[in-house]
């Protein structure tokens, strides 16, 4: 397996639909632990294979007080139903230090592949609703800015691009 690394925006490949995964092996679950050693080591919640360089359609997420008691890997995520709507903040690995409010469905049903191939549905509400629709947006090359109104995603990724360049200017 290829060195895996977190990817920032303007990355390319956070742009780009992440391909179906055919065969469930153990480089699928190898990539899943690199990938839930990742998120830890950035101090995230959830992750997709576009975050960290790979087109696969894998998402981790980790355990989270009250919500999951071991971290879920979501293979093929889809999801298949959605209702109501929740404001909330949201951040991301690869917009590092920014967050803005998000609109999101409320209640999700997501279906996927677990990392024994086999066929399973979540439902979810709240908080892990939020994690799972913003990591499988990562599958189809969505970041959430892009749920922004367009004069607020104009400022948000300038205000993002400044800090980026203050950043770089420090180092």
């Amino acid at each position: 397996m290829e060195k895996l690394r977190l990817r920032y925006y303007p990355d390319r490949i956070l742009k780009q639909k992440a391909l179906e995964i055919k065969n469930i092996d153990g480089s699928i679950r190898a990539l899943s632990q690199e990938m839930l050693r990742i998120m830890r080591a950035s101090r995230g919640v959830g992750l997709a294979g576009n975050q960290v360089g790979c087109l696969k359609s894998i998402v981790v997420i980790d355990a989270l007080e009250g919500l999951l008691e071991t971290p879920l890997v979501l293979i093929n995520p889809r999801i298949r139903q959605a209702e109501g709507e929740m404001i909330g903040e949201e951040g991301c690995l690869s917009l590092p230090g920014m967050s803005a409010t998000v609109r999101r469905h409320e209640r999700i049903c997501a279906a996927f592949l677990d990392l024994d191939g086999q066929p399973m549905e979540i439902e979810a509400r709240g908080l892990m609703a939020r994690i799972i629709q913003h990591e499988t947006d990562h599958l189809t090359g969505v970041l959430y800015p892009q749920h922004l109104p367009l004069v607020t995603r104009r400022s948000f990724l300038r205000e993002y691009r400044e800090k980026e360049r203050d950043r770089a200017r420090r180092l």
